[in-house]
């Protein structure tokens, strides 16, 4: 009730008729028939899309202000929210040897032998961001786009995430097979509501894998319920901390406990990222300074942010999720196999908890 209240009085400020909302009802109240409450708000609803995740059901479009009054006091209605932005997160800086970190417990040292070891299979993962260059040469005919997708919606941050995610040369997972949800625009920012409509896609086709979340947007209890729902059916999350130098907890979808939160480390000192978001809600680093990544054209670029972090996590937890099928999704043995034990930093600045960066067939 907190919650709805909270979320009304937030809706109340806004030009109702202009933006659109996230309803989300109580689990069960469509399987157990009684569906009237679901039905009423569907013919009073404009740009309507029903969600189905799960046990996860909604409805996103947009409402008049009594109706948005009227499901405050429905029993059946558990959340409204804003269909609130979301947002890239990447930022634009130069490159390390992000792979060969992987293959290591130690940080990056001068005049080292630059080896990345992984394993050479087909792994299946979901990239929600802006597009992916599907001609690009970098990932063969990897790239398979969403139902709704045309090709040639493709923009920078997608196109380089992706290959950082599965790549031939610079990907962690050189065989993935990279199915394409466009939920951001060219300038990397988007709606909840277009990510809740990629998840439902999703799983409808039934095919478990990783989910790479590359952006984020305030925390929010629609979008965190809905995530949850694909964990709860087999797959796993991996989601970016966001770029905010904040708590990480304070945002959706990292702050979720049902994700893989991924925060970023400079490679070669190990320690934490100036820019990248920290907090209890992390669940391991990566790299995410100066990465060499591959633009629309082909050429290549360095690039920092958490984003590309998310990224190197996804690669290679698409590679221990399809390698130990029974884990299915189960989170806590996923990231026990492919982080440190520990590794310090002195730059945490209001949290002290150790950071553990992703390691995986390591030398030593």
């Amino acid at each position: 009730m907190i919650r709805k209240l909270v979320n009304i009085i937030l809706l109340c400020l806004q030009v109702i008729g202009e933006e659109s909302f996230m309803i989300k009802f109580r689990n069960n109240n469509m399987n157990g028939g009684n569906n009237a409450a679901y039905t009423r708000y569907e013919k009073l609803c404009t740009n309507c899309s029903n969600i189905h995740i799960g046990s996860f059901e909604g409805i996103v479009g947009k409402f008049e202000l009594n109706t948005l009054k009227s499901m405050y006091f429905d029993e059946f209605v558990e959340a409204i929210s804003l269909d609130r932005n979301i947002e890239a997160a990447s930022v634009q800086n130069f490159a390390p040897k992000h792979l060969a970190r992987i293959s290591q417990r130690h940080r990056i040292l001068r005049h080292q032998t630059m080896d990345y070891v992984y394993e050479n299979h087909t792994s299946t993962v979901y990239l929600l961001d802006s597009g992916i260059c599907s001609n690009c040469s970098e990932f063969g005919d990897r790239v398979i786009s969403s139902e709704n997708q045309r090709k040639e919606e493709f923009s920078e941050h997608g196109t380089e995430v992706a290959s950082i995610l599965g790549g031939e040369t610079l990907g962690a997972a050189k065989n993935a097979i990279m199915i394409d949800y466009k939920v951001l625009n060219e300038n990397g920012r988007g709606k909840m509501s277009d990510v809740l409509l990629a998840l439902e896609e999703i799983i409808e086709k039934k095919v478990n894998g990783v989910i790479l979340l590359p952006f984020v947007g305030r925390r929010n209890f629609i979008l965190d319920s809905a995530i949850s729902e694909m964990v709860e059916a087999g797959f796993i999350v991996v989601a970016a901390a966001g770029n905010y130098q904040a708590d990480a907890c304070l945002f959706s979808p990292s702050g979720s406990s049902s994700v893989i939160t991924v925060g970023s480390v400079d490679v070669t000192t190990d320690e934490l990222a100036p820019f990248s978001n920290y907090g209890p809600c992390v669940n391991l680093y990566a790299d995410g300074v100066n990465l060499e990544t591959m633009t629309t054209n082909g050429s290549v670029t360095l690039q920092s942010g958490t984003s590309f972090s998310a990224a190197l996590v996804a690669g290679v937890a698409s590679s221990v999720f399809t390698l130990n099928s029974t884990m299915g999704g189960n989170l806590n043995e996923i990231i026990t196999e492919i982080r440190t034990p520990k590794a310090g930093s002195k730059n945490l600045r209001q949290f002290d908890h150790e950071i553990r960066i992703l390691s995986y067939l390591a030398k030593d």
